[in-house]
C-alpha cells in the first residue's frame, strides 16, 4: 500500500498514462460510425428547427449573396442588380445557392436548407479528422460538440459563404492529412488541389493555403523533396484549374484576366491607410482623396491602385501598422456573439431601405444578454481547450510520437489554423472570419477534452477507493 495516497501499487504513472489514453481513443469502428450518423442528424435537426423558429432576413453581404444566387439562376449572369456584373465576391456560394434555386423558387428558404445540409457536412468532416487526431472517440466527441455548438448551429440562419467554406476547409485539411500518410500521394493531392481551387472560390483567403503540403510533408513525414515537389505542383495546377472559368469570366466582363475579386485589396486599404479606424468607412472617398480621379478607374485597375497605396501606406508606417495588425489579431478572437447581431438583432442595407433582420416583436430580441452569453460561453471554453490541446499535442507531433497519421493530422490541422490567424489580420477583420477557425480548432479542443478526463481518471479512482476504506 502507498503510504502517501492509501492506494495499492500498480504500474508506473508514464505507462499509466499511455494505456488510459488508449482507452479513451478506443471505440469500435461500427459504433463510431453510427455516432457519427447520430451527430450528423442531431445536428441537421437542430439547424433546420434554427430556421424555422428564427426565419432572419438577410442584409449587406448576405443580401448580396442570396440575389447573386438569384441572378445566376435566372439570368446565368454574375450580378446584383441586372446590367452590372460585379466581382466583389468570388462566386462559389452564390453558385451552389444557384444551383439550389433550380428546386424551388423559394429562394431564402432553399438557401438555408443548404446551410443546414453543409452544417451536417461539417459535422461528419470533424468527426472524421477528430478520429485521425486521436482516435474513434476525439473524432465521435468532436462531432457531438460541432452538433450542439450554438454558433454554428445559428449560423445557418445567415446567407453566409463561411457556410460553405468551413466543411471545404475541414475537406481540404482531412485530404492533405490523409495524403501525406502515403507515399506518393499524386491522387490525393489533386484531389486536395480541386477542394482547395473551390474553397479559394468561396473565400480568397485560401489561395495560398496549397503551402500547407509540403510545409507538413517536410516538416513531419520528412519526404523526399522531389515528391514533395511533384504532389504541390499539381496540387496548385489543379486548384488553379478549377478557378479558370472566374478568372475567364472576369476578362469577359471586366476585361482582366485574373482569378482574384475586383475588390480584393479594399480590405487592405481599410486596414492600412491614413484613414484606417478600426471601423469600415467610406473607402471610395478616402482613395479619391488620395489619388484624385481614382474611382474613374476600372474596378480591377482600382483594385491595384489601391494595392500599392497600402503597402505603399505600410512601408512609410511600419509602427503603425504593426500596432494596427496586433489589434486586429485581438479583434479576432473577440466577440462570438457577432452572429447573432446579423441573425437575430442587426439592420442594415441592402436592400433599400435598410431593413431588421427579425421583428421586434421576437422572443430572442427580449433577451439580448442571455443569447450572447449563450454564445461567447462555449467559444471561450473552446478556444482555452484548443490552446491547451496545441500545447500537449505539438511535442508528440514534433518527435514523431504514437502513430504518424496522428502527427501528420495535428500539424495539418494547427498549420492551416496558424496561416489563417497570421493571414487574416493583415486586413481589415471582423469577428466571422474566425468561425471556421473554431471549428478547425475542435478536433484539436475535444482532444484535450479527453486527455484530461482520461488521465484524471486513474486519480478520482484512487479517491473514491480510499474514501470507501
Amino acid at each position: 500500500m502507498n503510504r502517501a495516497t492509501g492506494c495499492a501499487p500498480g504500474p508506473t504513472r508514464d505507462a499509466q498514462r499511455e494505456s488510459t489514453e488508449e482507452r479513451a481513443r478506443s471505440l469500435r469502428p461500427k459504433s463510431f460510425v453510427i455516432l457519427l450518423v447520430i451527430a450528423a442528424l442531431l445536428g441537421g435537426v437542430l439547424r433546420v428547427s434554427a430556421i424555422i423558429a428564427i426565419p432572419t432576413m438577410p442584409v449587406s453581404d448576405f443580401w448580396s449573396y442570396l440575389h447573386r444566387g438569384i441572378s445566376l439562376h435566372e439570368r446565368g449572369r454574375y450580378e446584383i442588380w441586372p446590367g452590372h456584373f460585379n466581382a466583389f465576391f468570388p462566386p462559389g456560394y452564390p453558385l451552389l445557392l444557384a444551383a439550389s434555386f433550380a428546386l424551388t423558387d423559394r429562394h431564402l428558404i432553399a438557401a438555408k436548407t443548404v446551410n443546414c445540409v453543409l452544417g451536417a457536412a461539417s459535422i461528419v468532416l470533424v468527426g472524421l479528422l477528430g478520429r485521425r487526431l486521436r482516435g474513434e472517440k476525439v473524432g465521435a466527441l468532436s462531432a457531438f460538440i460541432l452538433a450542439l455548438y450554438p454558433r454554428s448551429i445559428l449560423m445557418c440562419c445567415l446567407v453566409a459563404s463561411e457556410n460553405l467554406f468551413t466543411p471545404l476547409l475541414l475537406a481540404f485539411v482531412l485530404l492533405v492529412a490523409s495524403g501525406l500518410a502515403k507515399r506518393p500521394a499524386l491522387t490525393i493531392a489533386a484531389g486536395a488541389g480541386a477542394i482547395l481551387g473551390m474553397l479559394t472560390g468561396v473565400r480568397m483567403v485560401a489561395h495560398y493555403l496549397g503551402a500547407l503540403w509540403p510545409f507538413a510533408a517536410l516538416i513531419v513525414r520528412r519526404r523526399p523533396l522531389r515528391t514533395v515537389a511533384l504532389e504541390t505542383i499539381l496540387l496548385i495546377g489543379v486548384q488553379h484549374a478549377v478557378l479558370l472559368p472566374w478568372a475567364f469570366w472576369n476578362l469577359k466582363w471586366q476585361g482582366k484576366f485574373t482569378f482574384s475579386t475586383s475588390i480584393g485589396a479594399v480590405a487592405l486599404f481599410e486596414a492600412n491607410s491614413d484613414a484606417a479606424n478600426g471601423q469600415w468607412f467610406d473607402w471610395q472617398q478616402a482613395i479619391e482623396a488620395r489619388v484624385p480621379g481614382s474611382t474613374k478607374l476600372s474596378p480591377h485597375d482600382l483594385d491595384s491602385l489601391m494595392f500599392r497605396e497600402s503597402v505603399r501606406w505600410i512601408r512609410a508606417h511600419p509602427g503603425r501598422a504593426l500596432a494596427g495588425y496586433a489589434s486586429r489579431f485581438g479583434d479576432l478572437f473577440a466577440h462570438d456573439a457577432h452572429v447573432a447581431d446579423w441573425a437575430i438583432f442587426g439592420a442594415g442595407s441592402p436592400p433599400f431601405p435598410a431593413t431588421r433582420v427579425l421583428p421586434d416583436e421576437h422572443v430572442l430580441k427580449r433577451h439580448p444578454v442571455a443569447v450572447k452569453r449563450i454564445l461567447e460561453l462555449p467559444s471561450w471554453v473552446l478556444l482555452l481547450l484548443a490552446g491547451g490541446g496545441v500545447i500537449w499535442l505539438l511535442p508528440k507531433a514534433l518527435a514523431g510520437g504514437h502513430a504518424g497519421l496522428q502527427s501528420v493530422t495535428f500539424v495539418a490541422l494547427s498549420g492551416a489554423a496558424a496561416y489563417q490567424v497570421s493571414l487574416i489580420p493583415i486586413f481589415f477583420v471582423v469577428a466571422r472570419y474566425r468561425w471556421p477557425l473554431e471549428d478547425l480548432l475542435l478536433p484539436v479542443a475535444a482532444a484535450a477534452l479527453t486527455g484530461f478526463l482520461a488521465s484524471a481518471r486513474p486519480f478520482l479512482h484512487c479517491r473514491r477507493g480510499h474514501g470507501g476504506g
